[in-house]
C-alpha cells in the first residue's frame, strides 16, 4: 500500500497507462482514481492485483516512470501472504501446478559428468510437443556438441506471478546448486519468461536464447524458401522479449530464410502487446483474459499467427485464427510435410501429460 501511496502522489494522471493496459479501464477511469480506490477501499485490491498481467506496457509509456507492474506484484505478495480466498483467484491450482513442476515426475537428471550446457525448453514448449523438443535437442547436439543434455525444469514464474516469492526463490537457489555441482557453463533456453528469470537469477552460468543459436548456427539448407507457398503469418511478440532486440531480428532472420511471407502487427516488437495469459490471468481473472486473448489474436492481419512463445501460441488459437509456434516449422514433421498447418490447442491435463511423458522419454534419450 505504501508503493500505491507513493505512485499516487507522483502520477500527472496524463492516461498514457490507460491507452496500452489490457485491465486497468476495466476498473476506473483514470490511474489515480483506480490508486485512491485502492487506498480508500472502494474497489476489491484483489480483483484489480490479479488482473494484472505484468505486461510493464504501463510503465513504458509513463512519464513519470511509475512502476505499476511492481506495485500490482508487491500487493499480490501481500494478499498471498494473507492466505485468504486463494480458491476465488485459483491460486491452488497455480500452487499445484508448481509442485508438479518441481516435483520428480516432471524432473529429469543430468546424466553426464562431461556435461557443460544444457537446454531448457521450458514447461510452456515442454506441454507443447515432444517430438519438437527432441528434434531441437539433436540440432542442438549436432551443433554444440555431445556435451550438450536436456534439462527439464520449471524457471518458477508462476509462483512469482500470484505472490508465492518464497518457493519461487527456493526454486532458483535449488537449480543455482545443482548447476554449480554439476559443472554446467551455460544454460540454452526457448521460453521468454525463463530467458528473463534466468539472465537475473542464475549466477555464473551464461544463460543463451535458442533462437540467436539457430541463426547464428544456421538451419539446414533444404530449409530455404520451404514455405514459400504459405500466404501469410502474423508474427506475435510474447512481452518478456520487449527489450531484446537480437532476439527479435533473429527470429524475423529465420521466419524470412523460411520463405514465409510476414505480415507484422501494428504493435510488435518493445510495443507488443500482451497475448492475455501473462502474469497468470488466465487462471485469476479468466474473463478478462478470454477478451484480451480475442482482441489479440483479431488484430493479426493474417488467418495463421506464428510466435516463439507457446504459451502465446496456446492462448492466441481462436475459432478465426491458426496458430503455429516457430519450431513447427523447423522441426514438426508434420507441418514440414504439410499434414497440418495448425496447432491443437492443449489443455492443463494434456500439457502436464506430455511434461511427465517427456521427462520418460528423457531418460531414455542419449
Amino acid at each position: 500500500m505504501r508503493k500505491v501511496s507513493d505512485n499516487l502522489k507522483k502520477c500527472i494522471n496524463c492516461n498514457r497507462c490507460y491507452k496500452v493496459c489490457p485491465m486497468m479501464k476495466e476498473f476506473s477511469d483514470s490511474p489515480k482514481d483506480l490508486m485512491n480506490d485502492i487506498l480508500n477501499s472502494k474497489i476489491n485490491t484483489k480483483d484489480v492485483s490479479y488482473s494484472c498481467m505484468l505486461c510493464n506496457s504501463c510503465t513504458e509509456v509513463c512519464i513519470k516512470d511509475l512502476d505499476l507492474k511492481d506495485m500490482f506484484l508487491s500487493l499480490r505478495e501481500d494478499i498471498y501472504k494473507e492466505g485468504k480466498d486463494l480458491k476465488k483467484y485459483n491460486l491452488k491450482s497455480v500452487k499445484t501446478h508448481q509442485k508438479i513442476s518441481f516435483s520428480k515426475i516432471t524432473k529429469n537428471k543430468i546424466k553426464n559428468k562431461s556435461t557443460k550446457k544444457v537446454f531448457i525448453p521450458g514447461c510452456s514448449l515442454s506441454s507443447y510437443n515432444n517430438k519438437i523438443i527432441k528434434n531441437t535437442l539433436d540440432y542442438l547436439k549436432k551443433e554444440e556438441g555431445e556435451t550438450l543434455e536436456l534439462l527439464i525444469r520449471c524457471c518458477g514464474k508462476p509462483s512469482k506471478d500470484i505472490g508465492d516469492i518464497k518457493s519461487y526463490k527456493e526454486n532458483l537457489e535449488n537449480l543455482n546448486k545443482e548447476l554449480k555441482e554439476n559443472n554446467i557453463e551455460e544454460v540454452i533456453v526457448a521460453c521468454a519468461n525463463c530467458y528473463n528469470t534466468f539472465k537475473d537469477g542464475l549466477k555464473g552460468i551464461k544463460v543463451s536464447s535458442l533462437w540467436n543459436i539457430l541463426w547464428d548456427k544456421g538451419l539446414d539448407s533444404n530449409l530455404k524458401d520451404k514455405y514459400k507457398d504459405f500466404k501469410c503469418v502474423a508474427l506475435h511478440d510474447p512481452c518478456p522479449m520487449k527489450k531484446e532486440k537480437k532476439i527479435q531480428d533473429d527470429v524475423r532472420s529465420i521466419l524470412k530464410f523460411l520463405g514465409l511471407n510476414v505480415i507484422e502487427f501494428k504493435k510488435n516488437r518493445e510495443n507488443t502487446v500482451c497475448c492475455g495469459a501473462g502474469g497468470m490471468v488466465l487462471v485469476t481473472n479468466n474473463k478478462l483474459f478470454l477478451k484480451q486473448s480475442k482482441k489479440r489474436a483479431n488484430e493479426a492481419e493474417c488467418d495463421t499467427i506464428v510466435s516463439y512463445c507457446a504459451s502465446c501460441v496456446n492462448t492466441l488459437k481462436t475459432e478465426n485464427k491458426k496458430t503455429l509456434h516457430i519450431l513447427d516449422f523447423l522441426f514438426n514433421k508434420d507441418v514440414l510435410n504439410r499434414k497440418t498447418t495448425d496447432f491443437k490447442k492443449v489443455s492443463s491435463i494434456e500439457g502436464f501429460k506430455n511434461r511427465i511423458t517427456l521427462n520418460l522419454k528423457s531418460k531414455r534419450w542419449d
